[in-house]
This record gives structure tokens, C-alpha cells and sequence, in this order.
């Protein structure tokens, strides 16, 4: 045991001078302040993370919200369509006024169903068009219209009936005649 110190002289503060024991209590600080410093550290990378893990646990709440919102306002919509579809409630123009008959006519569109309409008049209601056609048919094809058109239009002559020429103005006419109905009735 040559080459090792006895502990007893170590603790012996005699024997070392001011600046060797300066040299020891330097040595100390730094270890010391190193501990610190890596414990301080330690703490700070702990507690990003656990922000990290909060600001990630918002952002999750957050996108939770959103997504019902979205789907609540989904249903909500659906729900005023249903109520709207139920309800039967004539179409709005733009300016928030009820679109007029003859303007849904023209746009192919029907009149929505009254509630309280019976079946007597839904059936006057879905018959007017195929009636209109009817009586146009049979008033057009009367023998005294065509006579009529023959003696005024020599261009309808057709030895003594009605030519092509003839026929095509008749249906014009009869398609004018259904459309004037069909806007007026």
C-alpha cells in the first residue's frame, strides 16, 4: 500500500494550503453545478413534453369539436330540408317571394301539394293538361275546321282536303292554344 493515502491525513486540513484547498472546494462547486445543470435540464425537456402532450391533447379536443359541430350542422340541415319537403312550402325567388304558378310552369316545375286538398280536386288537378289535349285534339280534328282552312289559305288545298302544309299549321296553332291554357289555368 505504498502508492495510497491514508484517509486520516486527507481530512487533515493542516496539511493542505489555502489554494490547494481552494483547488478542492472549486472542484466540488463544478461537480455539484454540474448535477444541477443536468437535473435542471432533465426537468425542462419534462416539462416540453409534457406541454407537447397537452397542446396535443387540445389540438384532438378541438378537431373532436369541430366534427360534431359539422356533424350537428349536417343534421340540422337535413332535418330543415325534411321539415321543408314535409311542409310542401311553394319555391322562393331570390328576394324571399313566393315564385308565382305560371313562372314554375315555364321552369317545368309543379305546384306543391295542398294538405288539405281532397282527392275530388287532386284529380281535376292532374287532369287538367290531359283534358286540355283532349278537347284540342277533337276540336282540331272537326271536318268544318278544316274546311275552313282550306277556304281561306289556298296554300292548304289539297283536292278538297287538307294538304301537309295545312296539318302543320294546325298543330301550331293546337300547340298555342295548349300553351295559352297551360299559363292561364
Amino acid at each position: 500500500m505504498s502508492g495510497q493515502t491514508d484517509i486520516g491525513h486527507i481530512t487533515n486540513s493542516d496539511n493542505l494550503s489555502k489554494e490547494e484547498e481552494e483547488i478542492v472546494d472549486s472542484i466540488l462547486s463544478e461537480i455539484n453545478e454540474g448535477d444541477q445543470q443536468q437535473h435542471m435540464a432533465q426537468q425542462h425537456m419534462a416539462q416540453q413534453q409534457m406541454a407537447q402532450q397537452q397542446m396535443a391533447q387540445q389540438q384532438m379536443a378541438q378537431q373532436q369539436m369541430a366534427q360534431q359541430q359539422m356533424a350537428q350542422q349536417q343534421m340540422a340541415q337535413q332535418q330543415m330540408a325534411q321539415q321543408q319537403m314535409a311542409q310542401k312550402k311553394p319555391y322562393l325567388m331570390p328576394n324571399g317571394q313566393h315564385m308565382p304558378e305560371q313562372m314554375m310552369n315555364k321552369m317545368g316545375m309543379s305546384m306543391p301539394v295542398k294538405m288539405d286538398e281532397s282527392p275530388t280536386e287532386k284529380l281535376i288537378r292532374e287532369c287538367k293538361e290531359p283534358l286540355s289535349v283532349l278537347m284540342l285534339v277533337v276540336l282540331l280534328s272537326m271536318p268544318q275546321i278544316d274546311e275552313v282552312l282550306v277556304k281561306s289559305m289556298p296554300l292548304f288545298d289539297n283536292e278538297g282536303s287538307l294538304s301537309l302544309v295545312g296539318l302543320l299549321v294546325k298543330g301550331v296553332i293546337g300547340a298555342i292554344i295548349f300553351y295559352i291554357l297551360k299559363i292561364y289555368s
